[in-house]
C-alpha cells in the first residue's frame, strides 16, 4: 500500500487518483518525461519559428553585396516557413482527433 502525496490516505498500488481527496497519482519517471517532451516541444516551436526570422533579415541586409547567398536564404527561410505551417496543421489535426476520441492530453 501507498500513501497519497496530498491527504497522506492509504491506497491500493494500481489506483490513479485517490479516492478520498481526488488528487491524481502519477509516477515520477512519467511526469519527468512529460516534463521533458513538453518543453522540447516548446524549444523545437521556438526555434522553428526564430531561424526562419533570421533567414529573411539577413536575406535583406545582405541583398546587396551578396545577392546569391541572399537568394539562397529567402529560399531556406521559406521552406522554414512552410515547414512550420506544416506542424502547425498536424498539431491542430492531432488536437482535433483526440479531442473527439476523449483523450485527455492536460
Amino acid at each position: 500500500m501507498k500513501k497519497c502525496p496530498k491527504c497522506g490516505n492509504a491506497i491500493d498500488e494500481e489506483m490513479v487518483m485517490c479516492p478520498s481527496c481526488g488528487e491524481r497519482l502519477q509516477d515520477s519517471k512519467s511526469q519527468k518525461t512529460e516534463f521533458v517532451s513538453i518543453h522540447l516541444v516548446r524549444w523545437l516551436l521556438l526555434l522553428s519559428i526564430i531561424i526562419p526570422l533570421i533567414g529573411f533579415i539577413l536575406s535583406l541586409s545582405l541583398k546587396s553585396k551578396y545577392p546569391l547567398i541572399s537568394k539562397m536564404l529567402i529560399k531556406f527561410s521559406t521552406f522554414g516557413v512552410a515547414l512550420l505551417a506544416m506542424l502547425f496543421l498536424l498539431g491542430v489535426i492531432c488536437y482535433i482527433a483526440m479531442t473527439l476520441s476523449g483523450v485527455s492530453f492536460l
